[in-house]
């Protein structure tokens, strides 16, 4: 699996407030000095740059689906479609299949405007860490020990926050006595116990969610089965949060858990078929993390999950009849997963899912009855998939396209930031041409030095 950039553009980076931007300084005298000049481009459309860039580059009729950043690349989902005249597999009827962006949308979790008493206590905490000398020399011996990456002028806001708070937490924690040091000055600078609970809440929650970034954003994992854990985890965090002590004070967790919600409506089915199309995993996992995080609604999602297995088999089978096919999306069609839970649909997905006696389900049933493969941390399953694909040869073509749905539309290296980074650094010093030349350039670099095989599979913008 390959990832290369071909096209990118210079955005409007917005208004950013300095309180953000604490954990980034070296101390509380420069923060009050602090005055930036932000720059603002206005670039072309994006809508406009990605229809550009797939018929430059005839993308066209090998194009699978769309990893979109915004709810408006909607519409050129739709445009796209009206020209494409070939029938994808992955979804039928000409249909691009097209999933949020998994960063940009656990980023904007937290929305632009974080609570007054967060930013007040990030603030609290800077100041008494770094007022003085002594204060500052262990606040700097803190910083190097910290986990996180440390954060840039175009850091996402609440990454900013986090991990300003974070370094709090870790100094408090190793000098809980710091007000020894001067008995007079330090009380007075101290944060309150309640500033100090607020960051640990803020924190508790920020933590699941920095980690599934991470994970996402990985060079290390490529494929779109990597991603079902850490974003179950996000739903559990937020589950979690939800019960803390005044947490209203802190985080909108409802609203949080709303937009978390509905962005998974978009990824939890294809979560799902990427986990059961890896062979160490199947249906199995699938059905034992539902149960553990839908209890009731376990078996709708997994009905779901069985029932789409099924629809793209018999879509990526060359030997199946058309009779079957029409048979089929009846069924699909009746099959819509429906969020209510009816018992209709339970009802039919039962005579639906136990197909044992189709022979054009053969291939499919063998490998879900197979054996587990053994886990460890070397396991490559683009080559598993490869290897085996004389053994389940419709199962690898539908392997190939679902496990190469890539989880986020964002630069890896500025997973946590508003804009990439080289963007931000460049643009006061070059046209925005020359920045995106620059881009693509060094990508393309990046990607001839790694020398890995060019496999002509799926392609995904």
């Amino acid at each position: 699996m390959n990832r290369i950039i071909i096209r990118c553009v210079c955005s409007n980076i917005g208004e950013y407030f300095l309180d953000s931007y604490l954990s980034m300084l070296p101390d509380w005298n420069s923060f009050r000095k602090l005055n930036t000049d932000l720059w603002k481009y206005d670039g072309k459309p994006v809508k406009a740059v990605i229809i550009e860039t797939i018929d430059g580059w005839s993308l066209g009729q090998k194009l699978l689906g769309l990893t979109s950043q915004h709810a408006r690349d909607s519409k050129v989902t739709m445009e796209l479609e009206e020209n494409i005249s070939s029938q994808n597999y992955l979804v039928a009827k000409h249909k691009l299949l097209s999933i949020p962006c998994m960063v940009t949308a656990l980023n904007n979790l937290f929305g632009w405007e974080l609570k007054d008493f967060v930013l007040e206590t990030s603030a609290s905490c800077f100041r008494c860490m770094t007022y003085t000398p002594a204060g500052k020399k262990k606040y700097e011996e803190i910083l190097s020990k910290i986990r996180l990456s440390r954060p840039s002028f175009g850091s996402q806001r609440w990454y900013l926050t986090f991990y300003s708070l974070e370094v709090a937490l870790q100094f408090f924690k190793a000098y809980p006595n710091i007000e020894e040091l001067d008995p007079v000055l330090w009380p007075n600078l101290k944060p309150s116990s309640e500033q100090l609970e607020a960051a640990e809440s803020f924190c508790k929650t920020a933590w699941p969610i920095y980690h599934a970034i991470k994970v996402i954003s990985s060079p290390h994992h490529l494929t779109f089965n990597s991603y079902y854990d850490a974003i179950l985890s996000v739903r559990t965090a937020l589950r979690v949060s939800s019960k803390m002590v005044n947490v209203e004070h802190v985080l909108d967790i409802e609203d949080m858990q709303k937009k978390f919600e509905e962005n998974w409506r978009e990824w939890y089915l294809w979560l799902s078929l990427a986990v059961v199309l890896d062979p160490r995993y199947k249906i199995s996992f699938v059905e034992l993390r539902s149960r553990q995080t839908f209890g009731h609604d376990a078996d709708m999602h997994i009905s779901e999950v069985r029932a789409k297995m099924y629809d793209l088999f018999i879509r990526y089978s060359s030997h199946v009849n058309e009779p079957t096919i029409d048979v089929l999306n009846q069924t699909i069609s009746d099959l819509r997963l429906d969020w209510t839970g009816s018992e209709s649909f339970n009802d039919a997905s039962q005579s639906y899912i136990n197909p044992e006696g189709h022979d054009e389900f053969k291939e499919l049933n063998e490998y879900l009855g197979a054996e587990l493969s053994p886990q460890n941390n070397f396991f490559d399953i683009m080559k598993w998939w490869k290897n085996n694909t004389s053994t389940y040869p419709t199962l690898a073509r539908v392997a190939r396209d679902i496990l190469a749905i890539p989880g986020y539309a964002v630069s890896a290296d500025s997973a946590f930031d508003k804009d990439d980074k080289r963007v931000s650094f460049l643009n006061t010093k070059a046209s925005p041409e020359v920045v995106e030349a620059f881009i693509c350039m060094n990508d393309l670099i990046k990607f001839s030095e790694a020398s890995h095989p060019n496999d002509h599979g799926s392609n995904w913008q």
